[in-house]
């Protein structure tokens, strides 16, 4: 994997290719984005333009150092993956351990947490004088949905990179030509993941609308009323974290499919149905109460924006859905 492989991103690929070439290489990043949309991907095209002699600052994916990247053999190239559901201190100790020694085949070592999200408290402060400190040429590399699941003390150590999801057209022109779907699949799989690559290259597309169908009986749960949403935020919740690393990670999921909806919702009392996302939701948008009054509508889009926001300055999961639901259903009811 390198840089050349990567799909869109191009101000982040822009923004790590200048500091290659200027010689000004941070030694810790945190990549930061909703899940699914590429920083893990971006994070090993990374390390092979941190460690290719081929191709310095940009990796050439054929020599024997890229194939050892690939293959996960490099001696230069640390990953660390949760064991369980957890990232724990003698994990960290290991890779401390491994990057006390030079680099045999690298000019720098690199080491990547691909899920820094589920850190333990103890795992995360044993990290710290690593991160300010690391032994000789590292470069660490640390992956989250948000910086808030990580301490504080870890991010303001780390070079923060924020990554987008793509424009949905984009990505269905590269489903159609990669997974070699037809344009209606490549559409509708764009549309489930939200721009999100990695998301729609790894998941099924039954997947993909589970998590819409949480996405939308939340949002027609707050149209009902106060009761219904409180209901939903108390069970719903509870059931996506199931397999989840936390209940924020779960809201923070849930949160990314909810943006699209309450925009279409916006489109959709616009009248501007040819802009649909969820195309195949035309119907459903028009029965919501909010479909069809445009200051309602924006209001619930609102709404969902304002929780993400609540989200990312992590404050309670289960709180922020609640206020957001609350909204929305007031929304709803035209008293905005």
């Amino acid at each position: 994997m390198t840089f050349r492989d990567i799909l869109g991103h191009d101000r982040v690929l822009e923004r790590l290719r200048r500091s290659l070439a200027i010689g000004r290489v941070a030694h810790a990043y945190l990549f930061v984005g909703p899940e699914g949309v590429g920083k893990a991907t971006v994070a090993r095209a990374f390390a092979a333009a941190l460690t290719c002699p081929e191709e310095p600052g940009e990796g050439c994916g054929g020599c024997p150092s890229c194939r050892r990247l690939k293959a996960a053999t490099h001696p230069d190239a640390h990953v660390v993956e949760p064991d369980g559901q957890e990232v724990k201190i003698e994990q960290v100790r290991g890779l401390q351990k491994a990057l006390a020694y030079r680099p045999s085949m690298a000019r720098c070592a690199v080491a990547i947490l691909p899920q820094a999200e589920r850190l333990t408290l103890q795992a995360a402060n044993a990290l710290l004088k690593t991160l300010e400190e690391p032994p000789g040429e590292t470069v660490l590399v640390l992956v989250a949905p948000t910086a808030s699941l990580l301490p504080p003390t870890v991010v303001s150590r780390c070079e923060l990179v924020s990554f987008t999801p793509l424009p949905q057209e984009e990505l269905a022109s590269f489903l159609a030509s990669r997974r070699g779907l037809t344009p209606e699949a490549a559409e509708l799989t764009a549309a489930l993941a939200a721009g999100r690559v990695g998301l729609a290259l790894d998941s099924e597309v039954g997947d993909l609308k589970a998590l819409r169908e949480r996405a939308w009986q939340y949002l027609t749960s707050a149209a009902e009323g106060p009761g219904s949403v409180l209901a939903w935020s108390k069970h719903g919740l509870e059931e996506m974290r199931r397999g989840r690393s936390s209940l924020k990670a779960a809201g923070l999921e849930l949160n990314t499919a909810l943006l699209s909806l309450a925009r279409d919702v916006v489109v959709t009392a616009a009248g501007q149905p040819d802009r649909l996302i969820h195309v195949d939701l035309a119907e459903q948008y028009a029965s919501l109460p909010a479909g069809g009054q445009p200051a309602a509508a924006q209001a619930v889009f609102e709404a969902v924006q304002a929780g993400r926001a609540q989200l990312d300055r992590n404050l309670n999961t289960q709180l922020v859905y609640e206020t957001m639901g609350l909204a929305i259903a007031e929304a709803n009811r035209g008293r905005t």
